[in-house]
Formats: C-alpha cells, structure tokens, sequence
C-alpha cells in the first residue's frame, strides 16, 4: 500500500494556485490560515543536547545617528581581546531578536531583512584564545535562547 504525501500536494498546490493567477494578472489573495504551517511557522535551530551558556542582555545606548556616524572609525589591526558584554552585543544587534509580536516567537522580528520573514542565517563562532570566559571550541548562536551552544571543544584550524 502506498502512503500518499498530502502535505506536499497541499503545499504545491497552493503555490501553483497563487503563482498562476499572478501570471494573468489577477490579484486575489489567498486566506493565510490555508497556507501549510511550514509556511506560518519560524523554525529556530537549536542543539537541544549541547551544553549552553547564556549571555548577559545588551546594554542599548541611545544615541544620535549622526553623531554615531561621525564618530566611526575602521581599525586595521585586531582589537585584542573581546568581554562578555561585547560579544553580547554583537551578536544581539547583528542576528537578535528585535522585536515579538503576540508574545510568540512565530510573528518576531530581527534586526537583519529576509525575505518571506524566514531568516534562514545561522551564526556559528570559533573561539581559538581572544575570548577569556569561554573554551576554545566551536560555538552555535541559539537566537531564542540568546546563549552559545558548545558544539566542540578545542583548537580547529
């Protein structure tokens, strides 16, 4: 007996259903409840069994844009080394969570566009010795969670 696969005939269906009255130039909208849930619904990567260390919440500055601008410099030379709260920052202000609507994680927003809000970018760090609070090792940024997840430890290169 075969198994019949109705999601993915509901899913194309839908797709061809909209893209064909797009083509002759006849704008409907279709009911956003009838769209499969994989097209509703955010999937977070996250590596449930790692072990996850948290970081501190980002401490937002207000400050003027043009002054921001003005006093921007590029370095040439490496930093030295980065603290917890810096690491927190950049990694919040480039890939966090901004804001979330309905106190769900389905309708939140981030601080970088995508397309379809389905924001498939995954940061990964390698820590080899500027970071003093953490092991060196291979890291995952788990964006719910706001924590790295220790994928493996040690020197990689």
């Amino acid at each position: 007996m075969k198994c019949k696969n109705v999601f993915k005939k509901n899913q194309t269906y839908l797709f061809l259903k909209y893209h064909f009255k797009r083509q002759r130039g006849i704008i409907t909208r279709i009911n956003r409840k009838d769209y499969p849930l994989v097209w509703k619904k955010i999937y977070f990567k996250e590596y449930e069994r790692f072990p996850n260390f948290y970081l501190p919440l980002p401490k937002i500055k207000k400050a003027n844009l043009f002054e921001t601008l003005l006093k921007r410099r590029s370095l040439r030379k490496g930093g030295g080394k980065i603290t917890l709260n810096e690491l927190s920052s950049l990694l919040y202000f480039c890939a966090g969570i901004n804001l979330i609507k309905k106190n769900s994680f389905d309708d939140s927003k981030r601080f970088y566009p995508s397309a379809g809000a389905r924001y498939p970018l995954e940061i990964y760090l390698f820590n080899f010795s500027k970071i003093d609070f953490l092991k060196p090792g291979v890291y995952h940024y788990n964006v719910r969670k706001h924590s790295l997840e220790l994928l493996k430890k040690g020197f990689f290169l």
